[in-house]
């Protein structure tokens, strides 16, 4: 699987890069906010193509 295939994926300076689209896909196919329940609701920019985690 590629990166831009994963949900979430290490850059090389050792971000973690957050996928929107995979993640809303596995989020409908799961029917589970995983992100959303660790972090609060309404925090992800659902408009945004990557999340990055620093």
């Amino acid at each position: 699987m590629e990166a831009a295939d994963s949900i979430l994926f290490e850059d090389d300076n050792g971000d973690l890069i957050l996928s929107m689209t995979a993640y809303r896909e596995f989020s409908a196919a799961t029917n589970s906010s995983t992100i959303e329940d660790l972090i609060g609701h309404d925090v992800l920019n659902d408009d945004a193509e990557f999340i990055v985690f620093s």
